[in-house]
């Protein structure tokens, strides 16, 4: 495969803005909810222990968006299918439970990349695109409602 070989997509401009905003949705929710703590009536502190959940989760959401993303469209439709669908799958699991951790956010940001990444490809990378980018809008509502 030489370097102008356009058969299969590589993560570019759209898997960076994706990462951008997957990431800064993800971090910004912990911080939503330290910065209503007042609001809220509670008399807590809890800047550190957000602080380093908040890195936990920057990390994540990096390497996620930055390892993951682009290994699984480079390997081709097969790959970039078993990892979109098994990141979807893992949110959808998770989302219930653990929807404070971002997880889900970041699992629906990986799939619907990919499947934007392809989406002239078939319906099924349009149908994970759109199914990502609602688990993401489901998990900010349920964390937002959470607070």
């Amino acid at each position: 495969m030489s370097i102008t070989d356009t058969s299969r997509p590589v993560a570019g401009t759209a898997s960076r803005r994706a990462t951008l905003v997957v990431t800064a949705t993800a971090v910004a929710m912990p911080v939503l909810s330290v910065a209503t703590v007042g609001i809220r009536g509670l008399d807590r502190d809890p800047w550190v222990e957000t602080a380093l959940i908040i890195a936990a989760i920057g990390a994540v959401a990096l390497v996620a968006m930055t390892a993951l993303v682009p290994w699984a469209l480079r390997g081709g439709p097969r790959r970039a299918h078993a990892v979109a669908w098994t990141a979807l799958a893992v949110g959808v699991v998770v989302s219930p439970f653990f929807f404070w951790t971002m997880l889900p956010v970041i699992a629906g940001g990986v799939a619907a990349t990919i499947g934007w990444v392809r989406r002239g490809e078939g319906r099924q990378d349009e149908a994970l695109a759109w199914l990502g980018s609602a688990l993401i809008v489901l998990d900010v509502c349920a964390y937002v409602a959470s607070m």
